[in-house]
């Protein structure tokens, strides 16, 4: 979800960080430095798990025939008919 949908991210992130400003459970939360380091620590951190798992699971390169469906655990090895549906 973090690199498919960064703007519904984005937006949990930072619901989660206003009701947190709103519950202001510790004496940061209720200050302007606090909130604004806060801030600036979960926006960092939010970016810093979007390059690590584009990393870990990059975009495989469109296929040059068009076809842009993924391919399912059972497309790999699994024998078909010569009509091409599935040996079950």
């Amino acid at each position: 979800m973090l690199n498919e949908r960064p703007g519904l991210a984005w937006t949990a992130v930072g619901c989660i960080f206003l009701l947190l400003i709103l519950w202001g459970a510790t004496h940061a939360l209720r200050v302007a430095w606090g909130i604004a380091l806060l801030g600036a620590l979960i926006a960092a951190g939010v970016v810093a798990s979007r390059r690590e798992t584009r990393r870990e699971f990059p975009v495989p390169p469109a296929s040059p025939t068009g076809a842009s469906a993924p391919r399912r655990y059972y497309d790999v090895d699994t024998p078909t008919h010569s009509d091409g549906a599935r040996v079950v």
